[in-house]
């Protein structure tokens, strides 16, 4: 997308649980979430700060923060992934899904 970009992450409640991260085994859903979302933004400021300098640019790419919605049936899960893949048509830079170069 020119504007916008989706994800779907599964986090599996193992990585919690490992014994490569004991101190996650305390924590509360909200701090797990709260953990993720920072991950998120580690990842998205990295990405701005190449892209800047790669083209000698400063400021933000990015206007607003990064949406999250727990998907917590299958129903949901599969109505999710249509609607990623869909979002090119919705947003009509193509004509129907085959034409988008950028398939996921």
């Amino acid at each position: 997308m020119t504007n916008h970009i989706h994800f779907l992450v599964r986090v599996k409640e193992e990585y919690f649980l490992s014994e490569s991260f004991p101190k996650f085994q305390t924590l509360e859903k909200v701090k797990k979430s709260y953990f993720i979302s920072k991950q998120f933004a580690n990842l998205f400021s990295s990405y701005t700060q190449s892209y800047n300098k790669m083209y000698q640019r400063n400021g933000s790419l990015f206007l607003k923060n990064f949406r999250r919605i727990r998907i917590n049936t299958e129903q949901y899960l599969k109505q999710a992934i249509i609607y990623i893949h869909l979002n090119p048509v919705k947003h009509e830079f193509v004509d129907s899904l085959e034409e988008w170069k950028y398939p996921s």
